[in-house]
Formats: C-alpha cells, structure tokens, sequence
C-alpha cells in the first residue's frame, strides 16, 4: 500500500513562502470547478497527454455532478500540469498518469493530510496517481520542499512540487504525497466545497 507521505515542516514551509513571495501572483481568481472544469475537460486531456508523452496513457474522468468548488482553475490547470511532468519523469518507460475526482469528509483529510480541518460541507479530493518507480521515504519526506530535487543538474528546479503546495494552501485547501519504492506515486489535492456555489446550483 502507498503508506509513507509527505508534509511540510514549519521551517520548510517559512522558506516556501520567500519563495512564493518572490515570485507571487494572485491565486484568488474564483471559479466553480464543478461547470468550469467540466466544460474544459477534454482540453485539460490533451494538455497532460501532451506533458506526458505518447508512452504514457492519461485517465481523466469528468467531475460528479455537486462537486463544487470556487478556485482559480488555471492555477489548478498548473499544479496539475506540474505533477503530471513529475509523473512522466517517474515512468520513462511508460505507464499511466489516473486521475480520480470524489467528494470526501474532513475526517478523510485528518487521515491524508495528518492536520485538523473544520467540519463543513465536505471537500473535494482530485488525485493523480502514477505506475511509476515511487520513491523513498526519504525522497518522499522532502518531496514538497523548495529546490529539492532528484534530477541531474539543469532536468529541474526543485521548485514544481513547493510552488503547487503553496498555490493548493492558499486556495484553502491540502496537498499530500503517498508513495513507495516500486509501487508508483499519488498526490491528491483537496479542496473544500462551497456552501454558496452548492446552493447558487441546487446541489
């Protein structure tokens, strides 16, 4: 199972934020994910399809009807996209890059996440899973703070996977890694739903 997971410390995250405060732009561009993502899910599948290569086969199913969430769904676009190249570097042989959209509870985030969140309404979880090599404990540990990386010199910045976690922080939500050695990699991002976007749609 994808036991080991990945969290920031608090002094990962005090360098996270110098980062982000160096290269900031605003996060806050609401939209709801339930319509807006739906109407722009093909595209979004021929954009990671392209990220990842012919070699690895993309799954991207629609989002349930109610899942809605106010978001800036071209930063959402981004860190997607950003796992998704962090997926295909894990699977230079090939794979599969899947994505699952659901509805889950705060005590799911208690459990994924290992913080405490406020009941409400629920949330959403978008996880991105793939068949590639995993990493280690020890990777994995350290895979959210800003400019690790494992790549060769001049293959990748370190700076994908913080500036996803940051963008995921400020839109209210969570970001975690589960993975292990030989047993592939999901990230899943939770978002909480909104009460006024719910009501506004008669969900």
């Amino acid at each position: 199972p994808l036991a080991a997971k990945s969290a920031l410390s608090a002094r990962d995250l005090a360098s996270l934020r110098r980062t982000l405060a160096r290269t900031r732009r605003d996060w806050v561009l609401p939209e709801v994910l339930d319509e807006t993502f739906r109407g722009e899910h093909a595209r979004l599948r021929r954009l990671l399809q392209k990220v990842v290569g012919d070699d690895v086969r993309v799954t991207l199913p629609p989002p349930p009807p109610g899942l809605v969430v106010r978001v800036d769904v071209a930063r959402l676009e981004q860190v997607l996209v950003n796992l998704a190249i962090n997926a295909r570097d894990a699977m230079p042989a090939g794979g599969t890059l899947a994505m699952t959209l659901r509805e889950v509870d705060s005590l799911e985030i208690e459990r994924r996440a290992g913080v405490r969140v406020p009941r409400g309404p629920g949330w959403a979880e978008i996880g991105v899973t793939d068949t590639g090599a995993g990493m280690s404990a020890e990777v994995l540990a350290r895979a959210f703070e800003p400019f690790f990386t494992t790549k060769a010199v001049g293959k990748g910045t370190g700076l994908g996977l913080a500036t996803s976690y940051g963008f995921v922080k400020q839109a209210g939500g969570h970001l975690v890694a589960e993975s292990a050695v030989g047993e592939g990699t999901t990230f899943r991002i939770f978002l909480p739903l909104s009460e006024e976007a719910a009501a506004a749609s008669g969900t």
